[in-house]
């Protein structure tokens, strides 16, 4: 949706600075509503379905520790990677990051994820006028 967004601004369709801002804006509470699912039901649902997630209740645990040591710098890689960003947030619910840690580098990420999304469809759209 990011990337179309950006490919109707291009067009004129659209203002490119609304889409930026809606999509950061909507970024951050989707992720935030997926940070408050999973922190009420990822870890039961983890431990009912870990054989279909790839996840065990251990390597929860241990991807805990590993979270808790790198604090914001860890929240802040999986909204980065394209395609695993929907699972930021209720990952991180379920391992429990502090809610303001989350928060922080959720928007961090959205910062800097929405742009480069909504910027490739407006690259997109003015090589092809080209």
């Amino acid at each position: 949706m990011l990337t179309l967004g950006g490919y109707l601004a291009s067009r004129g369709v659209t203002r490119l600075h609304w889409v930026v801002v809606i999509g950061v804006i909507s970024a951050v509470i989707g992720d935030n509503i997926g940070y408050w699912l999973g922190r009420r039901y990822g870890r039961a649902a983890i431990e009912r379905y870990d054989r279909w997630v790839f996840v065990s209740p251990e390597r929860l645990q241990h991807d805990l520790g590993l979270r808790r040591a790198l604090r914001s710098a860890g929240g802040l890689r999986g909204p980065l990677r394209p395609g695993l960003r929907f699972l930021a947030g209720p990952l991180a619910g379920a391992m429990r990051m502090p809610p303001i840690t989350f928060t922080l580098a959720n928007a961090l990420g959205a910062l800097a994820y929405v742009p480069c999304a909504v910027g490739l469809g407006y690259a997109v759209a003015t090589a092809w006028a080209t």
